[in-house]
C-alpha cells in the first residue's frame, strides 16, 4: 500500500567560518565598503588575536578560529563619522525546494563604548530573479556590551524571493574615538516539506506522519547522537531534531 507524506527537513542554504582565508583577506564573494575612506574596514583576524575593537568585553574570549571584525578603535580619533559594511555573496534559497522557515544564525562580540553611539547590526536582503531588494535590519546591538549566538527568522524577508544576502553593519554616527564589533560564524538554515513516498508494510520503509515516525524496525537518535528509542511500527515523538535509522538510511526528522 504507497502512500505519499510531507516530512520536514533543515538545511543549510549557506555558512561562513572564515577559516577558509588569511587574515587580513575576506572569503570568496565578500566585500566591504569603507564609509569614511579612512582605510580602516571590516576585515578577518586570525583566531587567538584579539582585534582591539572587541579586546575590552567583560568575560569574553576572543574566539580560537578566524573572525570578520570592524575595529573603530583602531580607525582612531579624527577619522569622520561612517558606515561601514561586509556584505556576503549571494546564497539561492531554493536549493532543496521552496522553504516554509529560514532563519539567520550567528555567533558575534560587540563592545560598546559608554559614553557615545554606536551600533553593530544584521541586515538583510532578497533578490526576485530580476532585481535586489531594499536592506531589512534583522538584529541591532547598541545599548551595552554582548556577545554569544543569536538568530533571526527571515522567513517573512525572502518569502517568495530566489536569492538572498546577509550584510554586516556598523556605524559610528558622532566621530568618536569607539570600539567595534565582530562575528565568528554566520549561517543560514531553511526547512523544506519534502515529498517521502513510502509502503508502510515493507521492511525498508520509513514515513513520518504528524509527529509518529513508521517503520518495520528503527532506532531513533537525538541531535546529540544520544539513543532515545529503539521500536518497532511506530513511534510518537515529542518536539525536537531527531535522526532516524531504518531500512539502512539514516533520516532526519524535524518535530514541530
Amino acid at each position: 500500500m504507497m502512500y505519499i507524506l510531507l516530512v520536514g527537513a533543515t538545511y543549510t542554504l549557506w555558512g561562513e567560518d572564515f577559516t577558509g582565508v588569511t587574515p587580513p583577506a575576506l572569503p570568496t564573494g565578500w566585500s566591504v565598503n569603507d564609509g569614511n575612506g579612512d582605510g580602516e574596514a571590516w576585515k578577518t583576524v586570525a583566531g587567538g588575536t584579539a582585534c582591539a575593537g572587541i579586546n575590552n568585553i567583560s568575560g569574553f574570549t576572543v574566539w580560537s578560529t578566524n573572525y570578520i571584525c570592524y575595529d573603530d578603535d583602531a580607525a582612531g580619533s579624527g577619522a569622520g563619522a561612517t558606515v561601514e559594511t561586509a556584505t556576503g555573496p549571494s546564497v539561492y534559497l531554493n536549493q532543496y525546494g521552496t522553504p516554509n522557515t529560514v532563519r539567520l544564525i550567528w555567533e558575534f562580540a560587540f563592545n560598546k563604548f559608554s559614553t557615545d553611539v554606536e551600533t553593530l547590526a544584521v541586515e538583510v536582503r532578497a533578490h526576485d530573479g530580476s532585481t535586489w531588494g531594499s536592506w531589512t535590519r534583522v538584529k541591532s546591538y547598541f545599548s551595552s556590551d554582548t556577545f554569544g549566538v543569536d538568530t533571526a527568522d527571515i522567513t517573512t524577508s525572502v518569502a517568495g524571493m530566489d536569492s538572498v544576502q546577509v550584510r554586516l553593519y556598523y556605524s559610528d554616527p558622532n566621530d568618536g574615538w569607539l570600539w567595534g564589533g565582530a562575528f565568528n560564524w554566520l549561517t543560514i538554515e531553511a526547512d523544506v516539506a519534502t515529498t517521502d513516498v513510502a509502503e508502510k508494510d515493507n521492511g525498508t520503509s520509513f514515513a513520518v506522519s504528524g509527529n509518529v515516525v513508521y517503520a518495520k524496525e528503527g532506532v531513533i537518535y537525538d541531535i546529540e547522537g544520544r539513543r532515545v528509542a529503539t521500536f518497532t511500527g511506530s513511534y510518537t515523538l515529542p518536539r525536537g531534531i531527531y535522526f532516524v535509522r531504518a531500512g539502512g538510511k539514516v533520516h532526519k526528522v524535524v518535530i514541530r
